[in-house]
């Protein structure tokens, strides 16, 4: 949060137990509940890009699965 306003930090303080639950769906490979999760955070703080990130991996991870072996770990390509 260093680099957020305090506004921004407030809100996502204020979804940070909901972010926690999305992201522990995610890992379990729960997708479906990750992706209502991420999209109850994402309502409540349009502007947190993160939890945009894990709803669009969690909703292409949902409609597509993932290998057996998936570990949730990703791969930064870029910035």
């Amino acid at each position: 949060f260093s680099s957020d306003s305090d506004e921004q930090v407030a809100k996502k303080e204020a979804t940070l137990e909901a972010f926690n639950e999305a992201l522990h769906y995610y890992l379990n490979k729960s997708f479906e509940k990750a992706v209502l999760a991420f999209q109850t955070v994402v309502t409540a703080n349009p502007d947190d890009r993160t939890a945009h990130f894990f709803l669009t991996k969690a909703t292409s991870n949902h409609e597509q699965g993932v290998p057996d072996n998936w570990s949730g770990v990703l791969e930064m390509a870029n910035k």
